[in-house]
């Protein structure tokens, strides 16, 4: 059956008069030229920046390939469409120059803006929401700083500007928020404002200001046919400058391999709703899978004509449902082909629901290439999986987490998150901590509750505390946490009462417990019949982000000396001494678990690593019965 495009549909009247005043008064001001600048803003936090770890490419460069699927979608339009990766900017100011401060970024955008007279300015961006008022939250510090020379059409797209069209729609920030799915908005929108007629109707998900108010459109709810690849717009992006400048996650400089990287995207949304995720409200209900054959064609002018040898998966959940599986197939048939002719690899970096990964799943990811994934966990209690309408259960977990030990080669990262929505107990936290010791993972991504979504981001924290990263030791550019007095810290944590709700500060300290015992002390491939190169190789990627950790190099070198290798494990265990002995911070995190004996007393051979580790051991709730040594 031929299926319908959005110009050949009945057509349907919408009112829109005050849109179409704005679009006027636009066209008027601004619209001189065919120049449009689209920005990819910084992909961290400002608070949580730290020069050091962008001098060692640790942290994130993805490529902005969301704004070359807009780009792409407005071609023919005879606009002269440049894209300005600030992030990129940014890192590179960074290495090259030691007297570049994070405060200096509006001259990287002017030097950005003077190359063309634009009409027109979009930006997205992919961080952690914050509260827009603050000054230096880069959506709002960015558009303050555009709409001060009043020269441009200002267009938010992407999650942050969505979350909080209300705040900058109604405080004359921007112009219009292309909210969700941004293709078919993008052409209604320029062909508006350049005076085409629209190839589109209007479309809900466009928002404006009427009156100081922020107003949806009148219009349709149309999706993208997902059938167009981008390759026409691929080699706008510098991929040997985003591997140069920084990582996609640590899978990218994994093992020591620095391969140049890229990303493609199969499916778009996902088939959950959970509670925790604004996916569904940001892209609708419901997976859907592009073409297959432009999804390879990508993958193939990446590695073929562009060099890459690394690439990610955008998808929130790549494995789709079952009547997408001939797709996925052809994918990863393709990744198993380029992987014979190039030594490519691949990863899912977001969560993959474990339900649909079985032997025969496992076998064709470890045969194409497949480095490592994340898996959803997210919570060991369950009750509250249920509450959350995750698509997975306990059951399916330990089912999946059995198959495990048969594809060693695979890097497993579970997903988890404590402290949901400033409502969870202490008993539901320790559920998820004993999960993650049965599941026996390579490592687990432990995660602080953000709001995330409309419905929840504007909610007052329990404690006042503002939105913060997820991971609380990046919440500043040190990479330290903050030290209160009346928090219970340290081994003591484990004794909080099981139904007390910790506040947002005490569950950082839970954060430290949990991702120090089960991530290190109590790590599968520190034990007996572990494989410590997959721990060591974890780690030395994730040192870059942590320039000034001492726990990551110390158990480095400890996975090093399981492996017979002295002089790494000896260089490992100076760079942790040199770490602590120059924090009172570290100082004070050593001595109150009981690190500083394994770090002074260093085990001398690999036989007398599981006897030095013993006594650390002995802090942290133990390990599940049956589960002492790896499978």
């Amino acid at each position: 059956m031929t299926r319908t495009t959005e110009a050949e549909r009945p057509a349907k009247t919408y009112a829109n008069p005050d849109f179409d005043a704005l679009i006027a008064r636009l066209r008027r001001d601004f619209i001189q030229t065919p120049a449009v600048l689209l920005i990819e803003l910084p992909q961290f936090l400002y608070e949580s920046f730290s020069p050091e770890a962008a001098r060692r490419q640790g942290h994130y460069a993805f490529p902005p390939t969301g704004l070359l699927f807009v780009k792409q979608a407005l071609a023919g339009r005879g606009l002269e469409i440049d894209v300005f990766d600030l992030n990129l900017a940014i890192l590179e100011a960074t290495r090259a120059d030691d007297d570049f401060k994070l405060d200096d970024w509006p001259k990287l955008l002017d030097a950005a803006l003077a190359k063309r007279d634009y009409s027109v300015v979009g930006m997205t961006g992919m961080s952690v929401l914050q509260d827009p008022t603050n000054p230096k939250f880069f959506l709002t510090a960015m558009t303050r700083h555009l709409r001060a020379k009043n020269r441009y059409v200002l267009i938010g797209g992407g999650s942050l500007a969505s979350a909080d069209h209300a705040y900058y729609l109604g405080e004359g920030l921007l112009d219009i928020v292309v909210s969700g799915e941004g293709e078919l908005k993008a052409r209604y929108v320029f062909d508006r404002l350049y005076g085409r007629d629209p190839e589109t109707a209007p479309q809900k998900g466009i928002f404006y200001s009427s009156n100081g108010q922020s107003v949806e459109l009148d219009g349709r709810s149309d999706r993208v046919l997902l059938r167009e690849d981008i390759c026409d717009v691929l080699d706008e992006i510098p991929y040997e400058r985003h591997w140069a400048a920084g990582a996609l996650t640590p899978f990218s400089r994994w093992n020591g391999r620095i391969a140049r990287f890229g990303t493609v995207q199969l499916n778009r949304g996902c088939r959950g709703s959970c509670k925790f995720c604004g996916l569904q409200e940001f892209m609708g209900k419901g997976v859907r899978q592009r073409d297959a054959d432009p999804v390879i064609a990508e993958i193939r002018h990446m590695v073929e004509k562009r060099g890459v040898r690394h690439i990610d998966i955008l998808d929130d959940d790549f494995l789709g449902v079952g009547s997408m599986r001939e797709g996925l197939d052809r994918v990863l048939e393709e990744f198993k082909r380029l992987r014979r002719h190039y030594d490519i690899e691949w990863t899912a970096s977001n969560g993959l629901v474990a339900g649909m990964i079985d032997e025969r799943m496992l076998g064709q990811m470890r045969d194409s290439g497949c480095l490592g994934f994340r898996l959803g966990v997210e919570s060991g209690n369950k009750e509250r999986l249920k509450w959350l309408r995750r698509p997975s259960n306990l059951f399916v977990l330990k089912r999946f987490a059995r198959l495990l030990p048969r594809y060693p080669e695979i890097f497993v990262c579970g997903n988890l998150i404590i402290g949901f929505f400033d409502q969870e107990p202490f008993g539901e936290m320790m559920d998820t901590y004993r999960l993650a010791l049965d599941l026996d993972f390579d490592w687990n991504g432990f995660t602080v509750f953000q709001f995330v979504n409309k419905q929840h981001s504007g909610k007052a924290r329990s404690d006042g505390a503002p939105a913060t990263d997820f991971v609380p030791s990046k919440n500043l550019g040190v990479r330290e946490m903050a030290r209160v007095g009346d928090l219970v810290s340290g081994p003591a944590v484990f004794d909080l009462p099981v139904d007390k709700v910790p506040s947002r500060q005490q569950v950082g300290e839970v954060w430290f417990a949990f991702n120090l015992g089960v991530n290190y002390v109590l790590n599968k491939n520190l034990r007996p019949g572990g494989r410590p190169a997959k721990m060591r190789g974890w780690l030395e990627a994730v040192m870059t982000s942590y320039p000034g950790n001492p726990y990551m190099p110390l158990f480095a070198g400890l996975a090093a000396r399981l492996m017979g290798d002295d002089a790494g494990a000896e260089k490992h265990r100076a760079d942790a001494l040199a770490n602590r002995d120059a924090s009172e911070y570290w100082q004070w995190r050593f001595a109150q678990w009981g690190l500083d004996a394994l770090l002074d007393d260093f085990p001398k051979s690999a036989d007398t690593v599981e006897a030095k580790l013993a006594p650390l051991r002995a802090r942290f709730p133990g390990l599940l019965p049956g589960r002492a040594a790896v499978a």
